[in-house]
């Protein structure tokens, strides 16, 4: 992926960590939370209502754009985002490079969401078509991201990024994706 590089923002050190805190855990809490609720139903065989399904994969891809961006800058952005550049301190945050296949998931998972979830288009996906169904985007991508999590908030500079930011990280193991029988 074209990856954008940009010189980190002139934020202070509070202003980071109360940012993170705020919002960066937020987004981390809720692509892995909402990623875990589809992994364990599709694991399980669980039905959710369609109702809920639709909830947890519009949320799952929502918050995965979002960190998508702030962790690999692959659009353009404004001079009020914030990215994980942000906040390294002597160190310089090295974009991850993602496996090929994992690359080619990305692709698709932020075109999905652009079409389907974040904009009214002719390329959302009928409620009878088979490859609606996202368990390879959630299988491939919630344990890929949060690895990119770990690493983030072991490089980050601790005085810039909220102490919740690593608990939350830490908290939860996130398992490689279930085989499927």
């Amino acid at each position: 992926m074209g990856n954008k590089q940009r010189a980190a923002q002139e934020w202070t050190a509070a202003q980071l960590r109360k940012y993170s805190k705020n919002h960066l855990r937020y987004e981390i809490a809720m692509f892995r939370d909402c990623g875990l609720v589809l992994q364990n139903a599709m694991a399980q065989r669980l039905q959710l209502g369609k109702f809920q399904e639709n909830v947890f994969v519009e949320a799952f891809g929502i918050h995965l754009r979002a960190l998508l961006e702030f962790f690999l800058h692959l659009e353009t952005y404004k001079e009020d985002d914030v990215l994980a550049v942000d906040y390294m301190g002597a160190k310089r945050w090295t974009t991850p490079v993602l496996p090929p296949a994992v690359d080619d998931v990305v692709k698709k998972a932020r075109e999905r969401v652009n079409k389907e979830v974040g904009h009214l288009t002719t390329a959302r996906k009928d409620d009878d078509d088979p490859t609606k169904d996202w368990r390879d985007e959630v299988n491939a991508l919630l344990p890929e991201l949060m690895k990119i999590c770990r690493t983030f908030v072991e490089q980050a500079d601790p005085n810039k990024l909220a102490a919740e930011v690593g608990q939350l990280v830490a908290e939860v193991e996130i398992p490689e994706p279930p085989v499927q029988k």
